[in-house]
């Protein structure tokens, strides 16, 4: 995990060790979140779990409307294992900007 202010690499602790600055979490979970974006991030649902909608509805239509060109669906699929992988790194917010 990554602190959003200094980037400083961190534990699961309110304040970040070399900023100060308080860290909020969220009561969302990091590996649900993980599973979720590497099955089914095509549609958008780990999106969906972190209440980020809009983007969550954004990849689902895509996914759903251009899945006759497979360009698209791969595209978002593309998109969604980037989202995994952000949330591997420590660097995945919710909607209200918490760390997960």
């Amino acid at each position: 995990m990554y602190c959003p202010y200094c980037d400083a690499r961190i534990k699961r602790q309110e304040t970040c060790p070399k900023c100060g600055e308080p860290i909020e979490f969220s009561g969302k979970s990091r590996f649900a979140a993980l599973l979720l974006a590497f099955f089914f991030g095509m549609f958008g649902v780990q999106s969906f779990y972190i209440d980020r909608y809009w983007l969550a509805v954004t990849q689902c239509l895509l996914s759903l409307f251009f899945c006759w060109t497979l360009v698209v669906p791969v595209a978002v699929w593309v998109w969604g294992m980037i989202q995994a992988i952000n949330v591997v790194r420590g660097k995945a917010y919710d909607a209200e900007g918490r760390l997960l």
